[in-house]
């Protein structure tokens, strides 16, 4: 099959990837149908450039007809904000109603994109490596809700692996960056006070940020539907240089130009904040706005480090973008 003949859907299209993977996909003159809201648009492209499929993954009605003539679907449209009722909606039953239609057409394969949000960090151990063989979170329900529906999402696509007529590859991104994303101080880090003059550090800094550059996430995108070697396996996509919060906070000041003051607040007081969320959510008409726990904090800033091997290893694919080079573009 060449690129020029491979027919593609792509869901998430008007999302900060979803748009880096359409310019992507462009480049190869692959033939694309990209899903989007009724309201939605793709700024900058020309009619023949793609095809626009109006519809909604949370209302299957609405999608009947997308997987027509379709020979790959990389799913990567999910919800990023909203009520749970958003989120079941969007990510969980969207992510069903197209493994569902997929395997009542003619589609060779679907990459599904998920998140290093679905690992159970809690289970492993401080300084521990995460790469694929790392447990997902088991109790689903204890993390916030972008997490949760990843994990509940993986488990559909894992139960349509067993059954489904088309081949399955998933990508587990890390924190992606690139230009386009909405901001360059990653939460991960700390918070901003007076345009950067005064920074607050999450603790010591010392923790690896699994980043991963957009340009990358895309490569590795479609590496995994040409190479039949990605069928039914699951990769992480981490930039293999690796870089601290410190590190990542010099380098961002330095490019930016700015002189900060930079104040570590110790991760033990954000624990405490979280503690107590914790008992303040058990008092009736006010505890549903403190949804803060310790199990939360930790899954997201647990001092852990990401791997990103499997994928180089297995098909002998490396990023394009270094590091540095991905910083400088980024925080330009």
């Amino acid at each position: 099959m060449t690129g020029k003949a491979m027919k593609i859907l792509l869901t998430g299209a008007t999302g900060f990837l979803g748009g880096h993977l359409l310019e992507k996909l462009l480049e190869s003159d692959y033939q694309i149908r990209a899903l989007v809201r009724k309201k939605s648009a793709l700024k900058g492209l020309k009619d023949n450039q793609v095809e626009l499929f109006k519809g909604d993954l949370g209302d299957k009605k609405t999608l009947q007809g997308i997987m027509d003539g379709i020979d790959v679907v990389i799913h990567a449209g999910a919800c990023t904000g909203g009520s749970w009722q958003d989120y079941q909606k969007s990510t969980i039953d969207g992510t069903k109603h197209i493994l569902e239609l997929a395997n009542s057409s003619s589609v060779k394969k679907v990459i599904y994109v998920s998140s290093i949000d679905v690992y159970g960090i809690n289970r492993v151990g401080k300084d521990a490596l995460v790469n694929e063989a790392t447990p997902i979170e088991q109790l689903p329900g204890n993390v916030g809700f972008y997490a949760k529906s990843k994990i509940i999402s993986e488990r559909l696509v894992e139960e349509f692996r067993k059954k489904a007529k088309f081949e399955i590859a998933v990508v587990r991104p890390g924190i992606i960056y690139g230009p386009g994303r909405a901001t360059s101080l990653l939460p991960h880090i700390g918070f901003s006070l007076l345009g950067g003059k005064l920074f607050l550090k999450i603790g010591k800094g010392r923790k690896f940020l699994p980043l991963t550059y957009v340009d990358n996430t895309t490569a590795a995108i479609v590496e995994l539907f040409v190479n039949k070697n990605a069928n039914g396996q699951i990769y992480n996509i981490i930039d293999p240089k690796k870089i601290k919060q410190k590190e990542y906070l010099e380098y961002y000041f330095k490019l930016k130009g700015i002189r900060s003051i930079k104040i570590p607040i110790p991760y033990s007081i954000f624990l405490g904040f979280a503690f107590l969320c914790e008992k303040l959510a058990r008092v009736p008409g006010i505890g549903k706005y403190f949804g803060l726990t310790r199990y939360k904090l930790n899954a997201k800033f647990k001092r852990v480090q990401y791997d990103g091997s499997k994928i180089m290893r297995q098909l002998n694919w490396s990023p394009p973008v270094k590091l540095e080079e991905g910083l400088r573009k980024y925080l330009a």
